[in-house]
């Protein structure tokens, strides 16, 4: 959603969960993936005819981020990395090619620029966040990491005060 909104015109999503490939075509994605049926390194470059200018890994997966860094000609931006998971790179392809990895969290932003902006996108119809998310009350916590796990939820997120109300 994020990449349509700015602007991007080809935006692939990999994964390996279909139900998620399938609501990522319906939120903006031009391509999906499936890598557990298909090269993700190798789709990509078919599909850009070389590779794409950024790569966005955020799933705490060192060989994601590898992979990342494999399809891009630009900029790898590192969302989610799990600590302590070393992950190698081929330093010369970094330096020959030009390639850059850049580390990202919600800190990064400018809260009086970021949340109006998707609060915006939210009011026009373009940021659907609520087809991504799935609220659970505090004391369903190991189900909300379990429908993560198995991907049958998206973003978990936990209600702590049970009087909120949840729209799911």
């Amino acid at each position: 959603m994020a990449a349509k909104a700015a602007g991007a015109t080809t935006i692939i999503a990999v994964d390996v969960v279909q139900s998620r490939l399938d609501l990522a075509l319906e939120l903006g994605a031009t391509h999906v993936i499936n890598s557990k049926e298909t090269d993700a390194v190798e789709a990509t470059s078919e599909i850009t005819n070389g590779g794409v200018e950024y790569a966005l890994a955020s799933t705490g997966i060192p060989a994601v981020l590898r992979q990342s860094v494999d399809t891009q000609v630009g900029l790898a931006n590192v969302g989610v990395v799990a600590p302590r998971h070393p992950v190698s790179f081929d330093v010369s392809d970094l330096l020959i090619n030009g390639k850059s990895i850049r580390g990202i969290c919600d800190e990064d932003s400018v809260p009086q620029k970021f949340i109006p902006n998707v609060v915006r996108l939210l009011m026009q119809g373009r940021f659907a966040f609520d087809r991504i998310v799935e609220f659970y009350p505090f004391d369903k916590i190991n189900e909300a990491a379990a429908d993560s796990e198995k991907g049958s939820t998206l973003k978990p997120i936990l209600i702590i005060d049970p009087t909120f109300p949840m729209s799911h």
